[in-house]
């Protein structure tokens, strides 16, 4: 666009990501995920992912990249989503990522 912003968007229905989907992430400045919560916590298709993401993106720690979340449950507390938010969170700071915020949503 004329700011030089880029939005793509990735569907991570399956345990694992290709390569030229990691190179895609990797180039970003900011990541979005947006997810289900699965039993108090991130659903495992995703899980698999962010663990292949760690080792891609941890090497590249010294770019600047912010991560966001937001997690949706049909409990009707959106406090509810607290523990996944803490999951996305830690996984940032293993992965040498900066954690922007979260967002959790009831139903």
């Amino acid at each position: 666009g004329a700011c030089g912003t880029c939005i793509n968007t990735y569907h991570f229905s399956k345990p694992q990501i290709n390569q030229q989907d990691l190179a895609e992430l990797a180039a970003c400045d900011t990541l979005v995920f947006a997810f289900p919560l699965y039993v108090d916590g991130i659903p495992s298709h995703l899980l698999s992912c962010l663990s292949q993401m760690e080792g891609y993106l941890k090497p590249l720690a010294s770019k600047e990249m912010r991560v966001y979340a937001i997690v949706n449950c049909g409990f009707y507390e959106g406090r509810q989503n607290q523990h996944a938010l803490d999951m996305m969170q830690n996984w940032c700071a293993k992965t040498g990522l900066t954690w922007g915020h979260g967002l959790g949503i009831g139903g």
